[in-house]
């Protein structure tokens, strides 16, 4: 009984592929996958006795455990350099419904979230390509593990985009159609909204808008958001309001530089590590921002800040007459 047991097991363990390993926006999943069905178990190490840390495979031969940051007493820990936070959770697989053996395996699994900053140009629609994705670094296994445990050990290395941002301004409100054109105080909603990898505006991540201006073909600058993300002038940008972890926006009416019928925005959006609840420099920001004021072109050489242009909008004066199809209606 032995020996078919043992023979069992290690023909279990060289078909079985590597596992893959996801950085979710709340969680860690660490999924199997075998050409044999086998009976075992995954779990977070010191916490089988929890259903949540913890998933049985009864003659399967795939299995995957999904452990939230809030359980199985995952560790973190901020890094300076880079900017980020890891979070480590030990993860071990048994090829038996009993017994450790030695054949079984045991991952230290480590998802380190980057926290940056990203530019977005625009005025109507700014997005992320792939190639201006950030990078997620994920490393499962330990190279000295633990003598007690004896059992094997490797190491993965994969990629995970960060949350992608996008900056619309919108007709009227937050459930308006992009502005294509637009005339001197028609209502607009500037809106900035970012979203996780899993598809949730939820999750790790808080996003602030800060240091945006409006710019005209000619480059002048006016400034709308300082870098903690406050308004510079409320008559032409308030406060913006949050409505979730990584959205936030502001109505206004629209304006234009004197003589100047094209201009644009671009802002900063900062990602950062959310702890509990979403804590923000606009958190603190005055209700009575400073009257508006020119700034001059800042050159920004952080390889974190990504710049993103788009065309310019058209903005037309008061007693311009703008057709219905100019609208976009």
């Amino acid at each position: 009984l032995r020996i078919i047991l043992t023979l069992y097991l290690f023909e279990v363990l060289l078909t079985a592929d590597e596992p893959r390993v996801e950085c979710l926006s709340d969680s860690i999943r660490v999924s199997f996958d075998t050409e044999n069905e086998f009976e075992g178990h995954v779990y977070v190490k010191g916490h089988y006795s929890r259903s949540e840390c913890r998933v049985d495979a009864t003659l399967l031969n795939n299995v995957s455990l999904t452990i939230p940051f809030t359980a199985c007493d995952m560790r973190r820990q901020r890094s300076n350099n880079p900017k980020g936070v890891h979070i480590y959770v030990p993860v071990i697989i048994t090829f038996h419904p009993m017994f450790i053996t030695k054949i079984d395996k045991s991952y230290n699994v480590q998802c380190f979230y980057h926290e940056v900053d990203k530019t977005v140009t625009t005025q109507l629609d700014v997005s992320f390509g792939r190639n201006q994705e950030k990078k997620i670094i994920v490393m499962v296994g330990d190279a000295t593990p633990p003598t007690s445990e004896g059992l094997q050990t490797e190491v993965i290395t994969v990629q995970m985009p960060l949350p992608v941002c996008k900056y619309q301004v919108l007709s009227g409100g937050p459930n308006g159609e992009p502005v294509k054109f637009a005339s001197v105080g028609q209502i607009v909603y500037h809106q900035w909204s970012c979203t996780a990898p899993d598809g949730s505006n939820e999750g790790f991540y808080c996003a602030t808008i800060h240091s945006c201006v409006v710019e005209e073909d000619g480059g002048r600058e006016v400034q709308l958001l300082d870098e903690n993300g406050c308004a510079v002038d409320k008559y032409l940008l308030d406060n913006l309001q949050y409505t979730s972890d990584l959205t936030g926006g502001q109505l206004s009416q629209v304006f234009k530089f004197a003589d100047q019928s094209s201009l644009f925005f671009h802002c900063q959006i900062r990602l950062s590590i959310k702890d509990g609840k979403c804590k923000r420099s606009s958190d603190y920001c005055s209700k009575t921002p400073k009257a508006k004021r020119s700034v001059e072109k800042v050159k920004n050489d952080d390889l974190s800040n990504v710049d993103v242009f788009s065309q310019s909008m058209t903005v037309f004066d008061i007693d311009d007459p703008i057709s219905k199809f100019s609208y976009g209606f």
